[in-house]
């Protein structure tokens, strides 16, 4: 078969020259990707949608946080940000369209197919300049379905319908535009377009920090691709001292930020990130398995085992089937490979460093760019399809269904899963909306418990749910709170209820029956605190009493039981509390005054008890006192306070140095200390004997943080497990310089059960352990 007459083929260049081409990838991206222009907005896509909305305010994404989104999350962002070219898109977007989802979402899919065309228009601009293949009809078809890929490919598509990833979409645009531009450049020296370069690339770095790479990409592409005779009697082009330029870019950008941002500049999500070779290797490791996902379309196990076969093959074919292709030149073709697969090895060095803590979400979004990479490398087997052997066309047409077969396990996933959060999205949307619209209901806080982790992943980095129901998303604004489930958002949860701070009506809703559920109320309006903190005289032979008026719950952080004399053995206290509703709620509490001391007046902390925050007032009080020789409870004050321990803050502390230690005053002389300690997602807490603990000079107490706690099942925070262990240690393995840690002192005395109740408690302390 002649050239002339491959060209007839459905893949032949008179067909894949523009316009025809890029129609043809306008239609691929419409079909792969408009279905994203209907999604809600999603997770801090609200954060930042609503930045937009108020451009004259100081940003997350511009490394800082605004006023209001300080006094929502309570605290400030955990990720220091620096993305104002991602922030000035969503600017304009909003300004043109106000905060639409459609809007948003359908300029995302644009950007996406700017970035289709620029990457065929530059492919065809690379090859048809080197001696790597000089049948142009070959280089329409390779650049035309590389393009396909980048349009079409499943693995990507969260950069894309994730409004607040837009960033990996705009760094890749203005990297291949930095390499179109130094491509005209080269082809005429008349065209002066070095600086453009240089914008496009400082462009891309801040629309996302993993861009940092491209500098260096465009370096060695100048350097592959670029550095040729521009006509047979010219001398080679000088590439050298621009590329130097280029190089010294990304130091240049990292020690800007190093200015900006202070020792915050490598902060993200509670750790200071740096490179050691641990991590170095660790990320090498992760380049494999991340080019198989790639490959396969899916960082998730889409498909279940059918879709993890369909990947292993389809990336073992991706290997087998470009053989004969190398064989027909090896050393010019190889070449080629070993270059492609070191530019893929440096576009996702960035991206890896951030893989093990993206939080949960779809992956797909920090590869965006080393995609640019794999694809002309993937396009290879297609080429088979149009080849004159026929064997070569079988292996390519196998190649070709298994592809269809895994990408469409792959995308179906994705698909599904995007509309599923989408839908979740708009009905918790909904649902708050239709319980606001009742009377009054927009002057009440609207307290969510339980929301799926698709609308909210309060946990990591703040409230969501509250954003998406502020202005500009809805008019007249809501005011909404969301209560995790884990104990790291108890401090929250109990500055919301209990706080005299906070003097709001309140509604307590719950998200039940998975992510099929619905928003159900389960309490009235709750009043704002008013004060009313009665102290019960039980009389002596009864045990029932009624409450006039009512204890309203919102009003009591503890109660204290008062008994009368001392306790010599083991007993039971049983307290229950009856609402107006009629529901019941038991206060157990189990003494052992031998063991862990005694005091006549004993306080029972409410505030992390959701069946004591959400009831109803308290009409009326039943209790019970069993044991031998059990002293008689005589008292209920709910207007108890907890005593506070004050801690004495230590800084950063040196891991390599003397055990962290944390230190406080105990004012009580009380027994027994529990810490809690609050470490990445995890929650350890150890009970110790007062004697356990370090006497210093002033009068302050110290533990270490390196033995196992006192109480059966207690799992303590071991410094060893932080330091050098195994082999590796969790500073290593994490790549991080420096841990934040949060901690709290209870003080217990009466009972020392891993449910006891604090008598003194400290406030959250927050140090941090560097090495």
């Amino acid at each position: 078969m002649t050239d002339r007459e491959s060209e007839r083929g459905p893949l032949g260049p008179r067909h894949l020259r523009a316009p025809l081409a890029q129609l043809l990838l306008l239609v691929a991206v419409v079909l792969s990707h408009g279905w994203m222009t209907g999604l809600e907005f999603q997770l801090d896509d609200f954060e930042q949608v609503q930045d937009a909305a108020r451009p004259g305010e100081p940003a997350v994404l511009l490394g800082q946080d605004t006023l209001g989104q300080r006094y929502e999350r309570g605290h400030g962002s955990m990720v220091a940000f620096f993305r104002p070219v991602l922030h000035a898109s969503l600017v304009v977007d909003v300004f043109l369209f106000g905060p639409s989802p459609f809007a948003l979402h359908a300029i995302s899919v644009l950007w996406h197919l700017a970035v289709v065309l620029l990457f065929r228009r530059l492919m065809r601009r690379l090859l048809l300049r080197s001696e790597l293949e000089p049948r142009r009809d070959r280089i329409e078809r390779w650049s035309f379905l590389a393009a396909l890929l980048v349009a079409i490919h499943p693995g990507i598509w969260g950069a894309v319908s994730w409004v607040a990833a837009r960033g990996d979409v705009l760094a890749a645009f203005f990297f291949l535009l930095a390499l179109d531009l130094l491509a005209s450049h080269r082809q005429d020296a008349r065209r002066r377009l070095p600086p453009l370069v240089i914008l496009s690339l400082i462009a891309a770095m801040l629309a996302k920090e993993g861009a940092v790479v491209t500098p260096v990409l465009v370096a060695l592409v100048d350097l592959a691709f670029l550095r040729r005779r521009r006509e047979e009697h010219l001398k080679p082009l000088r590439t050298w001292p621009f590329d130097l330029v280029l190089v010294l870019l990304a130091p240049a950008y990292l020690v800007g930020r190093r200015l900006l941002f202070g020792d915050q500049a490598d902060f993200y999500a509670g750790h200071e990130r740096i490179l050691t070779v641990e991590i170095v290797l660790r990320m090498l490791g992760d380049v494999l398995p991340t080019f198989g996902m790639l490959v396969g379309g899916s960082f998730q196990d889409a498909g279940g085992a059918i879709g993890g076969w369909l990947r292993s093959v389809l990336g073992t074919a991706l290997l087998l089937v470009p053989i004969p292709w190398l064989l027909r030149r090896p050393l010019r073709r190889l070449r080629f490979v070993a270059f492609a697969a070191g530019l893929y090895l440096l576009a996702a060095a960035a991206p890896l460093r951030f893989f093990e803590e993206a939080a949960g979400f779809d992956a797909s979004r920090l590869f965006y760019l080393p995609f640019l990479v794999i694809a002309p490398l993937l396009a290879l087997p297609f080429l088979a399809l149009s080849s004159p052997i026929r064997s070569f066309r079988r292996l390519g047409i196998a190649f070709t269904v298994l592809a269809a077969l895994t990408w469409t396990i792959a995308g179906w996933s994705h698909l599904r899963a995007q509309l599923a959060a989408a839908r979740l999205v708009e009905r918790v949307r909904n649902d708050l909306l239709a319980i606001a619209s009742e009377p009054g209901g927009h002057e009440v806080v609207q307290a969510v418990i339980g929301v799926p982790t698709d609308v909210d992943r309060a946990p990591t980095y703040g409230t969501f749910l509250g954003l998406a129901m502020k202005r500009p998303f809805v008019d007249p604004p809501l005011w909404v709170w969301s209560i995790q489930e884990d104990q790291r958002k108890a401090s929250l949860r109990n500055r919301m209820l209990t706080n005299p701070q906070h003097p709001y009506p309140v509604r307590i809703l719950e998200w039940q029956g998975g992510t099929d559920g619905r928003l159900v109320k389960i309490s009235g309006i709750l009043p704002p605190p008013c004060g009313h903190h009665p102290l019960v005289e039980l009389p002596a032979g009864g045990d029932e009493l009624a409450l006039e008026p009512p204890v309203r719950p919102r009003d009591v952080p503890a109660l204290a039981l008062s008994f009368e004399g001392a306790a010599r053995a083991r007993f039971r206290c049983e307290v229950l509390l009856e609402t107006v509703e009629g529901a019941t709620i038991t206060i157990a509490e189990d003494f052992d005054p031998g063991e862990a001391g005694w005091s006549e007046r004993h306080l029972v902390e409410l505030t992390e008890r959701e069946d004591w925050l959400f009831a109803q007032p308290i009409r009326r009080l039943r209790w019970q006192v069993e044991g031998d020789d059990a002293p008689r409870l005589v008292a209920i004050d709910f207007g108890a306070e907890v005593p506070a321990i004050e801690l004495i803050e230590s800084g950063e502390v040196s891991l390599e140095g003397e055990d962290p230690g944390i230190r406080f005053r105990d004012p009580g002389g009380f027994d027994w200390f529990r810490i809690r300690v609050f470490l990445q997602a995890e929650t350890r807490s150890f009970t110790y004997p007062r004697q356990r603990f370090e006497r210093l000079e002033d009068g302050s107490l110290r533990i270490h943080l390196s033995s196992p706690g006192f109480m059966k099942g207690e799992d303590a925070l071991q410094i060893g497990d932080l330091r050098r262990a195994g082999g590796r240690s969790f500073f290593d393995e994490k790549g991080v310089q420096r841990i934040a840690l949060v901690y709290r002192v209870e003080a217990l005395r009466g009972n020392i059960g891993p449910a006891a109740s604090p008598q003194a408690a400290s406030i959250l302390g927050k140090t941090a352990i560097t090495r």
